[in-house]
C-alpha cells in the first residue's frame, strides 16, 4: 500500500507565463479540484509578469528554475527563481539562451548581434558559472545541449554543411539528420538521449528518437503533426513530450520504450514542456497565442489591423494591393490549418480549403499555390470554380515553401530531397518536375523574385557560410553580388522597376527597420520602422510581405496569455501499460 501511495505521488508542473488570461486559468483550477475520483491536473503559477518566456530549465536538485524572458516589451534576459520564493533574480546574461544546467555551471547559446529570428542556429555554445562571470566559448554552430547526469560533460547538437548532428562527448557523432535535431535530453541513467527530429527548419511536426551512447537509435513516435517540447520522466522508463498528433492545440503526453503513447494532461491553453526534475516536477510554459497581422493595402492611408481570426499569417499581397492570401493556423483555422483569399473591397475573406498552409497568388489571380499541411505536396487551389491540382513532387520528400514567379507559368519551391539539405527549385506548372537552378543549395526568407522573373535573391545554405544575399539567375549561371547589403540582412522584395530592393536590417526582435537599397549604387534609404502596437509578449515580426508598389503586410507578433501551471497526480502510474 505504501508503494502504491508513492506511485500516486503528485507531480508539480512549475512554470507558466502570466498575462491577461487569468479568468480562463481560474476556471481550469476550479474544474480540477477533486471533482473526479481519478487524480487530474491542478495548477501552480511561478511567473506573473506580462511578457514572453522562451526557455526554462531546472537546477540539478530541482529547487531552482533558470529561464529566459522578455518582460513588458523589453529585451530578453535570463532569470533565476527558487520554487520557495516569490521573486525572480536577473542573471545579467543578455543575448544568451539557457540550454542546460549542472552543478555550478550552465550551458548557454550566445547569439551574435546580426542574428535574426530566421537564423535560429547562428551562434556559439558557451559555459558560464551559476555565480556569474564571463561565459567561456566552447563550440561554434552548436545550438542545443544537455549535461550528462552527475557530470559536466555535454551532449550537443550542431549544424553541419548538410544538416544537423548529435554529439557526445563533443566531437563524437551519435546521430545525424538532414533535418533539425532539437531538445536533446539525457535519461536519468546517463546512457540514453532522447530528442525531437523535425524534417526541416520550418516544419512543426516530426518524430521522437532515443539513442544510446553507441549511436543505436530507436524511433518512439514517428508522425506527430506538432512537437514543441520533450523531457524524460523521473524513472527513465518513458519520455514526456508536448505535441499534437493531428494538428491543433498541443497536449502533454508520455511514450514508453515500446512506442506506446498515453495522454497525461489536456489544457485549455497550449503547453510547451521545457524540463522535468528527478522528483517528478514538470516545467511547462502554458500559453495562449494570438497572431497579429497588420499592413497597408489598397485605399489605406495608414497601417491597420488585417487579422481575421486568432492565427492570421499573411503570405501574399497582390501587386495592386487589392488581394491578400493568408492562412489561419490556430484554432480558428481548424485542426489542420485553412487558407483564405481576401479581396480587400469585396467583403469578408473566402476560405479556399482546409488542410493547407502558405499561399501565393498566381499572376492571373485564378489560382493559389499552397502546401498540404504535412508539407508532402505542392497544390494549386482555384480561387473560383475548378478543382485542386497537385504538382509533381519529383525527388523532393519535404516541402517548406512555394511562390509564383512573376508573369510566368513557373513556381519556386523550397524543400529537401533524401540526404540533402534545404534548397530552392524551379518548377513549371502544371506538370514540370522541380529542378535546381543554382550550383549550391540556397535559401530565402521571402521567396521574392525580380519583377522581370530573372533573379532570385538568396543566400547559400551551410553552417560555415555567411548569411549574405546575392542575386541568383533563374536560368542558371553564377550569382551577382548585391552592393551595400550586409551580413544578416534579408531581402523582402523589389520595387516596381526592379532597380531597388526592400531589405530587413540585421538584428532580432522588435522593432524592425526596413530600408530601400539601390541595386546599382548600394545607397540605402529608410523605408519603414515596424513596431507592434503593444510590445509586451512580442518576440518578433516573423514575416513581412511587400508588393512592388509599396503595399505591405507583416505577421507574427505574438501577444501571449498564460494560465497557471499544473500538478499531475499519477502521471507516472501507467508507464508500462
Amino acid at each position: 500500500e505504501e508503494t502504491r501511495r508513492r506511485r500516486l505521488k503528485w507531480m508539480a508542473a512549475a512554470l507558466a507565463l502570466a498575462l491577461a488570461g487569468a479568468g480562463l486559468a481560474s476556471a481550469g483550477l476550479l474544474l480540477g479540484k477533486h471533482r473526479y475520483t481519478r487524480p487530474i491536473p491542478s495548477y501552480k503559477r511561478l511567473t506573473v509578469r506580462r511578457g514572453l518566456i522562451t526557455t526554462a530549465r531546472f537546477s540539478p536538485d530541482g529547487n531552482t528554475v533558470y529561464y529566459r524572458a522578455a518582460w513588458g516589451g523589453k529585451d530578453q534576459e535570463n532569470f533565476s527563481k527558487r520554487l520557495d520564493t516569490i521573486d525572480s533574480q536577473s542573471m545579467n546574461l543578455k543575448h544568451m539562451q539557457v540550454l542546460a544546467v549542472s552543478s555550478g555551471e550552465m550551458a548557454v547559446f550566445s547569439r551574435p548581434p546580426h542574428a535574426t529570428p530566421f537564423t535560429p542556429f547562428l551562434g556559439t555554445l558557451a559555459k558560464v558559472s551559476l555565480s556569474g562571470g564571463t561565459p567561456r566559448s566552447i563550440l561554434e554552430h552548436a545550438y542545443a545541449a544537455d549535461y550528462q547526469p552527475g557530470t559536466n560533460q555535454l551532449a550537443v547538437v550542431k549544424t553541419t554543411g548538410d544538416g544537423t548532428q548529435l554529439e557526445f562527448p563533443i566531437g563524437k557523432r551519435l546521430c545525424k539528420s538532414k533535418g533539425v535535431i532539437q531538445n536533446p535530453r539525457f535519461a536519468p541513467d546517463g546512457i540514453h538521449i532522447a530528442f525531437i527530429e523535425h524534417p526541416g527548419l520550418e516544419v512543426e511536426g516530426g518524430k521522437i528518437v532515443v539513442t544510446d551512447l553507441k549511436g543505436n537509435r530507436r524511433v518512439l513516435a514517428a508522425s506527430m503533426a506538432k512537437l514543441t517540447g520533450l523531457s524524460w520522466g523521473p524513472d527513465g522508463s518513458q519520455v514526456w513530450f508536448t505535441g499534437a498528433p493531428a494538428g491543433g492545440r498541443c497536449s502533454l503526453f508520455k511514450v514508453n520504450m515500446r512506442g506506446r503513447i498515453h495522454l497525461i494532461a489536456n489544457s485549455a491553453a497550449d503547453p510547451v514542456l521545457y524540463d522535468a526534475s528527478a522528483e517528478g516536477r514538470a516545467l511547462l510554459l502554458v500559453r495562449s497565442v494570438r497572431m497579429e497581422s497588420r499592413g497597408m493595402v489598397a485605399g489605406d492611408a495608414k497601417e491597420r489591423d488585417l487579422s481575421w481570426m486568432d492565427g492570421t499569417f499573411i503570405w501574399h499581397v497582390s501587386e495592386d494591393g487589392e488581394t491578400l492570401v493568408f492562412d489561419e493556423f490556430q484554432e480558428g483555422g481548424g485542426p489542420a490549418n485553412s487558407v483564405y483569399l481576401l479581396r480587400v473591397h469585396d467583403g469578408p475573406p473566402v476560405r479556399l480549403a482546409e488542410g493547407y498552409r502558405y499561399g501565393s497568388l498566381s499572376p492571373d489571380g485564378k489560382r493559389v499555390l499552397v502546401l498540404d499541411y504535412a508539407g508532402k505536396s505542392v497544390v494549386l487551389l482555384p480561387t473560383g470554380p475548378g478543382r485542386a491540382v497537385t504538382l509533381p513532387a519529383g525527388p523532393i520528400e519535404q516541402f517548406v515553401g512555394a511562390r509564383w514567379v512573376p508573369n510566368s507559368d513557373q513556381v519556386l519551391v523550397g524543400g529537401m530531397e533524401a540526404n540533402r539539405v534545404q534548397d530552392c527549385y524551379l518548377q513549371r506548372v502544371p506538370d514540370g518536375r522541380p529542378r535546381r537552378f543554382a550550383k549550391e543549395p540556397v535559401w530565402s526568407v521571402s521567396g521574392a523574385v525580380s519583377p522581370d522573373g530573372k533573379y532570385f535573391p538568396a543566400f547559400p545554405v551551410g553552417a560555415r557560410r555567411k548569411l549574405l544575399y546575392a542575386l541568383y539567375p533563374l536560368d542558371g549561371g553564377p550569382p551577382k553580388e548585391i552592393p551595400g547589403i550586409k551580413v544578416g540582412e534579408h531581402v523582402l522584395g523589389f520595387n516596381e522597376k526592379g532597380t531597388s530592393i526592400y531589405v530587413r536590417e540585421a538584428g532580432g526582435g522588435v522593432p524592425v527597420r526596413v530600408v530601400s537599397l539601390n541595386l546599382s549604387t548600394g545607397r540605402r534609404t529608410p523605408w519603414k520602422f515596424l513596431a507592434p502596437s503593444d510590445p509586451a509578449g512580442v518576440l518578433a515580426v516573423d514575416t513581412i510581405n511587400i508588393a512592388p508598389n509599396g503595399h505591405f503586410s507583416r505577421s507574427g507578433s505574438r501577444p501571449c496569455r498564460a494560465c497557471p501551471c499544473c500538478r499531475m497526480p499519477g502521471a507516472c502510474r501507467s508507464a508500462h501499460r
